[in-house]
């Protein structure tokens, strides 16, 4: 199995932040009561018909706590929104779907049990978890939900756009071969004497992202071919890529399988990264 990009720790808690603003932020809390169980093609017309209409019961919107990162998650943690059964009307609450302003679906998370809101005085309370790892979203914690596809092509459009994202990024080369890439590195890591390639030829290169495309539930953004060829008296063995972000940050890093030779003139060394985006099932 090839190496995979490795993403460093601060940047998965920056990606984490951009997921909170623009995809979270403002986004509302809502219950339904039929049994429906969530999958990532979901639309918010799958869910408006079946909101719950309890007595007592309403939209609500959580606040998200600063982004936290344990065991290479990085996790925002909405506020507990609770509700309280008072009146005639009373539904069994089989799960709850957050709507952005807009009107689209972010995702929606289906209850172990059914919860009972029949009763005057019967209670419940949700927690809402989002959480990035890698470049994936997961699904941890009971109060996690499945995202939508459209949800996530929305985030690779802000990802592609932020400076705490994937904007004005640059793709650099690595000749050390001693060199693994691990989720603590910083960009100090790779600009230590004689890890950065300098063979005649080189230079980092800025990344340039094409429109994301959803596949197999999985949105892939891919980037502009980058081609470097060796034109001089100075040769270097590539062993991988580091990715930086706009303001010389670390954003990930990858060692290739197979080592690269640019040592002979005439020598050319093709990338094309394609960044994906997927939620946990």
């Amino acid at each position: 199995m090839a190496n995979q990009l490795v993403m460093c720790d601060d940047a998965i808690i920056r990606q984490m932040g951009v997921l909170r603003d623009n995809a979270l932020s403002t986004a509302e809390l809502r219950l339904y009561k039929a049994n429906i169980t969530p999958a990532h093609g979901d639309v918010i017309g799958d869910y408006t018909p079946s909101e719950a209409d309890f007595t007592g019961y309403g939209s609500a919107l959580p606040t998200w706590a600063a982004v936290t990162i344990a065991s290479n998650r990085a996790q925002s943690t909405g506020s507990p929104i609770s509700w309280t059964k008072l009146g005639a009307t009373g539904n069994t609450i089989y799960g709850y779907f957050i709507r952005r302003p807009g009107g689209y679906l972010v995702g929606a998370k289906k209850f172990a049990s059914t919860i009972d809101m029949n009763d005057d005085g019967d209670n419940m309370t949700v927690q809402p978890i989002g959480t990035l790892v890698d470049q994936a979203i997961k699904n941890a914690g009971s109060s996690s939900f499945v995202w939508t596809n459209y949800a996530l092509q929305q985030f690779a459009d802000v990802l592609v756009a932020t400076t705490d994202g994937l904007w004005a990024c640059t793709l650099h080369l690595f000749k050390d071969s001693g060199l693994t890439p691990s989720r603590s590195d910083t960009i100090s890591t790779y600009t230590s004497l004689g890890v950065e390639a300098d063979f005649s030829g080189y230079g980092a290169v800025g990344i340039g992202w094409q429109a994301d495309v959803l596949v197999s539930n999985q949105v892939r953004i891919p980037a502009n071919q980058i081609v470097w060829t060796k034109n001089g008296a100075i040769g270097n063995t590539i062993y991988g890529y580091f990715i930086v972000d706009n303001v010389g940050r670390l954003v990930g890093a990858k060692k290739y399988d197979t080592p690269v030779a640019m040592t002979a003139n005439g020598q050319q060394h093709t990338q094309q990264l394609v960044y994906t985006i997927e939620s946990e099932a």
